[in-house]
């Protein structure tokens, strides 16, 4: 987590397989899971970050890990200076979709 004047980032990083760039914007959806997908859980994980981050104004974004796996970055305005929501490629999120 790093801090400064404008915003507070938050960065969290794997070792797993990672999403590939063309399903990024699906796994923000509820219940999505990418075809051939067998491991656990039930698609609800990136979803609920996408609701978090739409309630804080935070932006989002969905990156390659230097671990090998998928990085998730958040970042917060800080207090007073609200920004938009923005999706895995600097795309807006409309967070009614959230």
């Amino acid at each position: 987590m790093t801090r400064d004047s404008h915003s507070i980032r938050l960065c969290i990083e794997d070792s797993g397989p990672g999403i590939p760039r063309e399903d990024r914007e699906r796994v923000l959806d509820r219940f999505y899971r990418r075809p051939g997908e067998h491991a656990g859980g039930h698609g609800l994980g990136l979803a609920i970050v996408r609701e978090i981050a739409a309630r804080h104004a935070a932006r989002l974004t969905l990156e390659d890990s230097e671990l090998g796996g998928l990085a998730v970055r958040l970042e917060f305005p800080a207090a007073g200076r609200a920004s938009g929501v923005l999706g895995t490629h600097g795309a807006s999120v409309d967070p009614s979709l959230a």
